[in-house]
């Protein structure tokens, strides 16, 4: 379904910025009849750094690589109060080294060997997003979810976003051994155990891997920080992971948010702001681990309210056997007869989950533990939210065909 409401699309960022922002081709009102009253507050917070940066007594290396947007006065249905959005300036070389490691995988004969029970292999997977225009390829994700990295570290993004694409499940498999080969060797290449550069074994795609594993050392040798290695091994974990078990149900929302936070990749998203802006924070330091869950639970709704209509299309048409999401869970634990209603009360939980992030950053003012890199880090958790919303409403992942924009 796409938005009744007229796009003009020229109004989404200055005049000065608008050749740099990424064709949007997809406009998804996933919550086209909400209660009037049901708006969500525009709300802005001004992180402690921020008048230090605009003073240059303290800038922000990282502000020149972004600039804001603003759906609004475009006319898209942006679902938060979220005002933080920012848009990447390098996404176009982002997407084309994606591009690049897409052609290798295309082309690299055990990832065409490595077959999935699901159809294909995961070299079709790298095919299919070689197909897709620039504005409607996956790896868009990172533009604007991680909108502060700088043209390297956005490049290490796309590529993260195809492994964990690529990889996603395919442990859950009954691997054959062309598929465990496969996975075997990326784990090993990706944590710097078997490296074979310069000889006749390394193929094309397994240079490009070593290359990106080195881009991430190198990034944290230049900075002195552990960022690279966190986006490597959250990455590693989560395409690794064992998918947990939802049981029969789910007693409340917060139940199924924390299950969630297991089978969602929240903890590399996490990985990927701190690699974003060459962060030095710890994922686990308990300074910031409620803004982070915070973030990780707004993630879950957003993505839970713009996927809703595809999962329940595709239950009921046999294509899947599962239907998890956080709307049915909502529907069945309040016992609510209508699906709009649900997704209603999903909004709520969101504009809620959105209130408890503002309180918790005006708390965070009064934390003595705080330093400028925790702000530069919730900054980043942030733009995360901001940009998730975005993606979902403008990517076809959710609303195909129907949402795609009108010449």
């Amino acid at each position: 379904m796409s938005t009744r409401i007229p796009l003009q699309l020229e109004r989404i960022a200055a005049p000065e910025d608008l050749e740099h922002v990424i064709p949007v081709v997809f406009s998804w009102n996933y919550i086209p009849r909400l209660p009037s009253f049901l708006v969500a507050q525009d709300w802005s917070f001004e992180n402690p750094l921020e008048a230090a940066q605009r003073s240059a007594a303290a800038p922000d290396p990282f502000s020149d690589n972004c600039f804001p947007i603003d759906p609004k006065a475009a006319g898209f249905p942006y679902h938060t109060g979220l005002t933080c959005l920012q848009h990447n300036r390098h996404w176009k070389a982002a997407l084309d080294y994606a591009g690049e490691l897409c052609e290798l995988v295309a082309a690299d004969k055990s990832y065409s060997r490595a077959k999935l029970s699901r159809g294909g292999n995961l070299a079709t997977i790298a095919e299919r997003e070689l197909k897709a225009p620039l504005g409607e390829r996956f790896v868009t994700f990172a533009i604007n979810l991680f909108p502060k990295a700088d043209e390297e570290r956005m490049k290490l993004i796309a590529v993260g976003i195809l492994f964990v694409v690529m990889f996603d499940d395919s442990w859950e498999e009954a691997p054959g051994e062309d598929l465990k080969n496969v996975q075997d060797d990326f784990v090993a290449r990706m944590r710097g155990e078997k490296k074979t550069e310069g000889t006749d074994a390394t193929t094309p795609l397994q240079a490009k891997i070593d290359e990106i594993v080195a881009m991430c050392h190198a990034c944290d040798a230049r900075t002195g920080t552990d960022a690279g290695h966190d986006f490597i091994e959250r990455m590693l974990e989560w395409v690794m992971h064992s998918q947990p078990e939802p049981g029969e149900g789910f007693a409340s929302p917060r139940a199924y948010l924390d299950y969630r936070w297991m089978d969602a990749a929240d903890w590399w998203l996490a990985a990927a702001c701190k690699l974003s802006i060459a962060s030095p924070v710890s994922l686990v330091d308990p300074v910031t681990a409620k803004i982070l869950r915070l973030a990780g639970d707004h993630i879950s709704i957003v993505n839970d309210l713009g996927s809703f209509d595809k999962e329940k299309a595709s239950f009921e048409s046999g294509k899947t056997v599962v239907f998890i999401n956080l709307v049915r869970v909502l529907q069945t634990s309040c016992g609510l007869e209508s699906i709009d209603d649900a997704k209603a009360a999903a909004f709520v939980l969101q504009l809620l989950n959105e209130q408890e992030m503002l309180a918790e950053c005006e708390r965070l003012k009064t934390d003595e533990r705080m330093t400028d890199e925790h702000w530069r880090f919730v900054d980043s958790l942030l733009l995360l939210c901001a940009g998730n919303t975005f993606y979902t409403m403008t990517t076809s992942r959710y609303g195909g065909e129907g949402a795609r924009i009108k010449k």
